[in-house]
């Protein structure tokens, strides 16, 4: 999983990360799809190289202040992990959607990654 994060953001956005640290790992399911299920882990670096971040086909980089951060913006569940990972907490969790919007979840800190 860490080689496919590493693979992602230079393929995404022509950086390669330096020492990225797994953060969160999340569960998603769809409503309308009792066998869909996606296991994501989220990871985190301060450091990187290959310069700025660049735009691709899959995302365009942009930087934000804490209270600037365009929720409204973003895939509709980042509103509920991304504030642990700002504040440096580890996390895990589960999210339901439902026609593009966040149905149920469960998101909570957690002290380890090691075994979920």
């Amino acid at each position: 999983m860490l080689d496919a994060a590493i693979r992602e953001c230079q393929e995404e956005i022509g950086v390669t990360p330096l020492k990225p640290r797994l953060v969160g790992r999340l569960q998603f399911y769809m409503a309308d799809d009792p066998d869909f299920l996606h296991d994501a882990h989220v990871f985190v670096t301060e450091q990187w190289a290959g310069g700025e971040p660049s735009e691709s086909e899959e995302m365009r980089p942009q930087w934000f202040a804490l209270n600037d951060i365009p929720y409204g913006e973003m895939w509709p569940d980042d509103y509920l992990w991304l504030p642990y990972l700002l504040d440096n907490k580890l996390f895990a969790g589960s999210v339901t959607i439902d026609n593009s919007r966040v149905a149920s979840h469960t998101l909570q800190p957690v002290k380890t990654l090691e075994h979920i």
